[in-house]
């Protein structure tokens, strides 16, 4: 996910691929740091993102006629 940017679908690895899961809220990507040690080994990668739960869509009843 690129920064400032903001999704409702995960993508989870398989063994035999990817799963698209569409999520119950939305995840935005605010701001990614990444650290290194003087190694060039990365350090902790703190991410600040924020969740918000997603509106509901209101079902429409089925009317049999």
């Amino acid at each position: 996910m690129a920064e400032d940017t903001a999704s409702v679908t995960a993508i989870l690895n398989q063994s035999n691929g990817i799963l698209l899961q569409e999520l119950a809220f939305v995840i935005e990507l605010k701001k990614f740091i990444a650290g290194y040690y003087s190694t060039g080994m990365p350090k902790l990668l703190p991410a600040i993102s924020s969740f918000t739960t997603r509106p509901q869509v209101k079902k429409r009843k089925r009317v049999s006629r």
